[in-house]
């Protein structure tokens, strides 16, 4: 018997065959390369159990001059904000109606009809009920998607069955305060509290001297009493209804359709989608597309085709992003360019041409984010490329902004008063696949373009070679290309760019994965499908949103929210020999560090020829399962052949791997 370590070569590559592969890896699954050894991805937890509405395509996380943290949340519905545990709209206000006994329902249904006539809304737009009211067994309070129109009214899903039906009813909070004292007894109609419950006065109301508004906890004693406590003693012995009786519904901005859908050539807006690509006929986006920036402490926010809003923390009852003054009445994103706090944005609005201009960069004054009319005293300004159709991306890298259209890449640099920034392609032909394509790491800037990778780095664009090329390019699916993203983990030297394969309708259900370090790729399909990320911030190791509306943050566990997902690596097919002789593989010690508890299975897959490692009709032998722990001294294989593959895969709860140089026991077992 002899010993032959198994020195896996990192770093997946399909590009090569099966032969040609040998001991490095020619599939993978949620693993990662680290010092050169092989070993499972890490887990992520759900950074709060509260969820955002729609699927999450922009996250920004920061922190405020007293150092709480928030995270933007751009999703293809609203625009919302995470903050100590919660999520809560800050999606900007189009109109406000106070509107008495406003609701009907149906017996046994959870459609609730609101009569308004004084504002039109449309179907998939979203309200904010903000003060708490209640109807026929109904809470109502938060935000709502109308599901149909009417003439004068409109129609919510509440989610909760109404019990009898009723007409032009709801009941608002009733104060009932008593002179001197803090203790302040609530009703709302006929809803029971249940104590301790967490209410929220939206609206604020004076009663009896106290003003009432934001969080306060319903104490429910018998009888059933519920009682809050006031910011002060009462003046008086009276009662009043929060907001004068009135239920407020705030009408929240009416994003574009999301729709990713191909349509006809020659419809909808020029320069929208990938050439050679139908675009849809909608006068929208194919999927809402968000920007978000740090202004200091405060959050900018856009989204294709809309202007710039402003949020200003903390987390209040009332306070929602607002339209910048002065700003474009219409861009495609926006960032901030650091050192002399400009907001650049890309796809501006042009007076000249009286419409949206795909190419045109604006700035704002510097630290004047309401000033963008350029005069000669200030640094507001404008600039058009001059290739491509239109502008996909901007960021800002170092001392620069970085500008990529569907074509080629484009630097700006700060050169002061009065030019202010000069503008200078770096690249060509190596245009962005979609907005969120591009990824830093370090001192390296890298995308994904229609076909191929590149980097800029040093001043320089250079095509980034990739060995999962075939992976990412045979299964995306373009249609949906708008959804790919770059997802930047610095602590890992980390970048992964996430896409929608054939089939998937448009969500991210698979990656391919760079670390920057060492060179390696590898890639997978994972069943925790995420929709945006952010690299690590504030909150610590990176976040990322998943299709279920929570926010993740990875490097925390060793599983998936709980969830135990297949992590795998597969060589390609190796001798341990010269080749022409049979082997007799009698056991393999596996040289795995494990986690206490953890489990993995190895297989073994065995040729007797060439022929048989490429081609199925010529199937190999498959040895295994076998079961390894952390205190597996060997697997007993006994197995007859010439080419050898080794595979991995780890599907048990709680396991974390990482696999060193397996040692092989061995004999020689005759010619060909």
């Amino acid at each position: 018997m002899v010993d032959m370590r198994l020195k896996f070569e990192p770093g997946v590559s399909i590009q090569s065959t099966p032969l040609q592969t040998g001991l490095g890896l020619q599939a993978s699954n949620l693993i990662r390369h680290k010092l050169g050894q092989i070993q499972k991805y890490a887990g992520c937890s759900r950074l709060s159990s509260d969820t955002f509405h729609g699927t999450a395509r922009a996250l920004l996380p920061w922190a405020d001059l007293h150092g709480a943290g928030y995270i933007g949340i751009g999703t293809n519905e609203l625009l919302e904000v995470y903050s100590e545990g919660a999520i809560s709209s800050i999606t900007p206000i189009d109109a406000t109606s106070d509107l008495l006994t406003p609701y009907t329902t149906v017996a046994g249904s959870p459609l609730v009809t609101i009569t308004d006539g004084s504002y039109v809304p449309a179907e998939g737009q979203w309200i904010e009920i903000q003060n708490a009211s209640y109807v026929d067994g109904i809470f109502l309070q938060g935000v709502y998607k109308i599901v149909s129109v009417g003439v004068g009214d409109y129609v919510i899903d509440a989610g909760t069955n109404a019990i009898a039906g009723a007409v032009a009813a709801g009941a608002v909070i009733t104060f009932n305060t008593t002179n001197t004292l803090t203790a302040v007894t609530i009703t709302l109609g006929a809803y029971a509290f249940a104590d301790q419950y967490d209410l929220l006065v939206g609206v604020s109301t004076i009663v009896g001297g106290i003003t009432f508004v934001g969080d306060y906890t319903v104490t429910v004693t018998v009888g059933p009493v519920n009682t809050i406590t006031g910011s002060v003693a009462a003046s008086s012995t009276t009662s009043g209804q929060e907001n004068g009786g009135n239920v407020r519904i705030n009408y929240l901005l009416l994003l574009p359709v999301d729709d990713a859908t191909s349509g006809t050539y020659g419809t909808g807006l020029y320069g929208e989608g990938l050439y050679g690509t139908a675009t849809s006929s909608v006068l929208s986006p194919p999927q809402v597309r968000w920007t978000l920036a740090q202004w200091g402490e405060d959050l900018l926010a856009a989204y294709a085709t809309g202007t710039i809003y402003h949020w200003v923390p903390p987390v209040a009852v009332g306070n929602v992003a607002t339209a910048v003054a002065g700003a474009p009445s219409a861009v495609n994103g926006v960032f901030v360019a650091a050192p002399q706090q400009q907001a650049v944005a890309w796809g501006a609005y042009s007076a000249t041409l009286g419409e949206q201009d795909a190419l045109l960069i604006k700035w704002c004054d510097v630290a004047d984010l309401n000033t963008w009319n350029v005069t000669t005293t200030n640094q507001a300004g404008s600039f058009r490329l001059t290739s491509g159709a239109r502008v996909l991306s901007g960021m800002w890298f170092g001392l620069s902004g970085l500008l990529w259209t569907d074509l080629d890449m484009w630097v700006m640099t700060y050169v002061g008063f009065p030019l202010v920034y000069g503008f200078n392609r770096v690249g060509e032909n190596c245009g962005l696949i979609s907005q969120r394509a591009a990824g830093i790491s370090g001192t390296t800037v890298a995308w994904l373009s229609i076909n191929e990778f590149f980097i800029y780095r040093g001043g320089q664009v250079t095509v980034l070679p990739c060995d999962v090329h075939d992976f990412i390019f045979n299964n995306i699916d373009m249609t949906y290309a708008d959804a790919v993203y770059c997802a930047s983990n610095a602590s890992s030297s980390e970048l992964a760019w996430w896409f929608p394969v054939l089939g998937s309708d448009g969500v991210c259900t698979a990656y391919v994965k760079w670390n920057v370090t060492e060179g390696f790729w590898d890639y997978g399909q994972d069943q925790l499908t995420l929709s945006a990320w952010s690299d690590q911030s504030v909150f610590g190791p990176p976040i990322a949103a998943d299709y279920n509306g929570l926010i993740q943050q990875f490097e925390t566990a060793v599983d998936f929210d709980g969830v135990s997902l297949a992590s795998s690596f597969a060589t390609g097919f190796f001798t341990l020999q010269d080749g022409t002789d049979f082997v007799f593989l009698e056991r393999i010690r596996p040289d795995l560090t494990m986690s206490t508890g953890g489990q993995v299975q190895i297989y073994i897959n065995v040729a007797d020829s060439v022929a048989q490692v490429p081609d199925a009709a010529y199937p190999v032998r498959t040895y295994g399962p076998y079961t390894v722990t952390q205190s597996t001294p060997f697997i007993v294989v006994r197995a007859r052949g010439i080419y050898f593959q080794f595979i991995l895969v780890a599907a048990s709860p709680n396991t974390f791997w990482r696999i060193g140089s397996p040692l092989a026991i061995v004999q020689p077992d005759g010619k060909h």
